[in-house]
């Protein structure tokens, strides 16, 4: 996980997909609780907690900065 700027971001669409829609409403209703977990993940990462072969955030920002 790393940020993405909305530059990046594509929208998904789940007009008559059951499943799509099941998933977005899963999303929808937890999404406090993934933001709140994704942003203790990247704090954590950022001082240097995280797993063994995890991707270099600062390198994937550094690459998407210089575009």
């Amino acid at each position: 996980m790393f940020p993405v700027t909305s530059e990046y971001y594509l929208r998904y669409r789940t007009e008559d997909n059951q499943f799509a829609t099941l998933v977005k409403n899963i999303i929808d209703k937890n999404a406090k609780q993934i933001i709140a977990e994704c942003q203790k993940y990247l704090f954590d990462y950022e001082k240097g907690v995280h797993p063994k072969y995890s991707t270099d955030i600062d390198m994937l920002l550094k690459i998407l900065n210089d575009k």
